[in-house]
């Protein structure tokens, strides 16, 4: 009798111990934040402008890169590091069944920002986001965190596609050298025929112009400069 009550009693606290287990990891899944569409700002960290140009942003990613961004900014993480916090997010959220998908985690944690950036993609090895994750560290680590969601987006533009940058806009991207070149060679010949024409080489004084009877043949007014200082005349 004591055995049987013995062995059901050891029964009874392994079933005690599983129910406690399954609610402490449910209560960590309740605390998950669910996600405000793809930009989740829990921790307020941006205004109404910086919203504005974070959705713009994801929104081009989207369209030109073929990449879903989510953001999260939290000052709650349940995990006890912020990498772990990411994973769950990533997998709560659905974002590992999604061909092209970037989660960019920011957590203040007792007054610390942390930060991290999941990637899921069909060639896991060309993820941009461990170097992305790499190159804002030192932002978040200065608690700027609205630059260091804007890097990110640089960083996409720069890992995916090389040739533009989505935080410049169309009329502010660099000239090839060759172009600079061709500019300022063109602009430098018009400066010297303007100083050729318009300056007189007796005196260097500006020369006027000064109608002449019209030209039967060519049916127009010759142009004649002349120097009021000196007296020099061209045609």
């Amino acid at each position: 009798m004591r055995a049987l009550l013995s062995h059901s009693l050891h029964r009874l606290i392994r079933l005690l111990a599983l129910i406690a287990l399954c609610g402490c990891v449910s209560g960590s899944a309740a605390q998950l934040p669910q996600p405000i569409g793809q930009l989740s700002d829990y921790g307020a960290v941006l205004d109404r402008h910086g919203r504005e140009r974070i959705l713009e942003l994801i929104e081009d990613a989207h369209a030109r890169l073929g990449v879903e961004v989510f953001i999260l900014a939290s000052w709650e993480n349940p995990f006890p590091d912020t990498k772990t916090f990411a994973v769950a997010i990533f997998d709560a959220w659905g974002l590992g069944a999604r061909d092209s998908a970037i989660l960019a985690v920011f957590v203040k944690t007792n007054g610390v920002w942390d930060h991290a950036v999941r990637g899921s993609s069909t060639r896991p090895d060309r993820s941009p986001a461990p170097k992305i994750e790499a190159e804002i560290a030192q932002l978040v680590s200065h608690r700027r965190i609205e630059e260091a969601m804007l890097a990110l987006f640089a960083g996409l533009s720069r890992f995916l596609d090389p040739v533009a940058d989505p935080t410049e806009s169309s009329g502010s991207r660099r000239l090839p050298i060759g172009w600079i070149v061709l500019i300022v060679l063109l602009t430098a010949t018009a400066l010297i025929w303007a100083i050729h024409r318009r300056v007189c080489p007796s005196c260097g004084r500006i020369l006027r112009k000064e109608p002449t009877a019209r030209d039967a043949s060519r049916q127009q007014r010759d142009r004649v400069y002349y120097c009021r200082a000196c007296g020099f005349r061209r045609r």
